[in-house]
């Protein structure tokens, strides 16, 4: 920076919520760049197990006097700024989708619209055997380290055959989702394509679901509810664990067909909503909270 200060960028590996990205300053020490802050060996020992060496019996790593930082005094960069929040929430206004997202597979483009009824997310069924085969999934990073996220679903336009609702998308993956079959509709929690959960004939029209997630995204429940205000648990919480190297939990909508008679099933998205948890209240305020 123009005062003299070193900065970098770096990103940290975190299991299920994958690769973070962090900003971390830099100490210049015998020429040698120093990043993050110097700690006793006493400090790295006491803190928790995301801080720890990945091998404590190396004793080059034991010995090492630097680590990252949680929290530091903010750059100075020359002048004040606001506070910008990374967009999260989207009430799918916008007839463009919005940077957060990104899909699980290249999308067909036919099956996916924020036009045909504005103010929605549209996801036409595909055909798929399950939620991996299916193409138009639409994912955004789940953040840490305790996070909430609610989506209002219109179950109107589904097809026999079709599975929509919203994911936890890691190794191993959960969702929650309505199931039609027959002319009438289930709603089911499902772990890694094993149904843990079902409640039978739900003959709402619309749905609200919710994913918590907990532990940097390790530990996540599923809920559902009928009015959009009291939220029932489905199933039972899942473990990611480690998850899958390299890859960050994903908050997923996703809507596909087991039959060929329900391609084209529609479901509508009426809003994502983020709530984040245990955060300061500048980053709080900038979270659209759901209702």
């Amino acid at each position: 920076l123009k005062n003299g200060d070193w900065w970098c960028l770096i990103v940290e590996g975190r299991d299920p919520m994958g690769r973070t990205t962090r900003l971390e300053p830099v100490t210049w020490v015998d020429g040698w760049p120093m990043i993050g802050r110097k700690v006793t060996r006493e400090e790295r020992r006491a803190l928790g197990p995301f801080h720890k060496p990945w091998r404590t019996d190396d004793p080059d790593v034991e010995a090492c006097e630097w680590m990252g930082v949680d929290t530091f005094k903010k750059p100075d960069v020359g002048g004040v700024h606001s506070i910008t929040a990374v967009a999260t929430t989207d009430e799918f206004d916008a007839p463009t989708l919005g940077l957060q997202w990104q899909w699980n597979h290249n999308p067909n483009d036919a099956n996916w619209s924020l036009k045909e009824r504005p103010g929605h997310m549209r996801l036409k069924a595909g055909l798929a055997k399950g939620l991996w085969g299916a193409v138009n999934t639409l994912t955004q990073r789940v953040p840490g380290p305790d996070s909430d996220g609610f989506v209002e679903l219109d179950l109107r336009g589904l097809k026999d055959g079709n599975t929509a609702g919203f994911c936890s998308l890691q190794q191993p993956f959960g969702f929650i989702a309505v199931q039609q079959e027959a002319g009438k509709r289930r709603i089911v929690m499902s772990h890694n394509g094993k149904i843990l959960g079902t409640v039978e004939n739900f003959t709402g029209d619309t749905i609200w679901f919710k994913i918590n997630s907990r532990n940097l995204g390790s530990n996540i429940a599923f809920f559902y509810s009928t009015d959009g205000e009291t939220y029932h648990l489905l199933g039972k919480e899942m473990n990611i664990g480690k998850g899958a190297a390299w890859w960050c939990n994903r908050y997923s909508l996703f809507n596909f067909s087991t039959t060929e008679a329900g391609v084209g099933g529609v479901a509508d998205f009426n809003w994502f909503r983020l709530r984040m948890l245990g955060t300061t209240p500048s980053t709080r305020d900038n979270q659209v909270q759901p209702p």
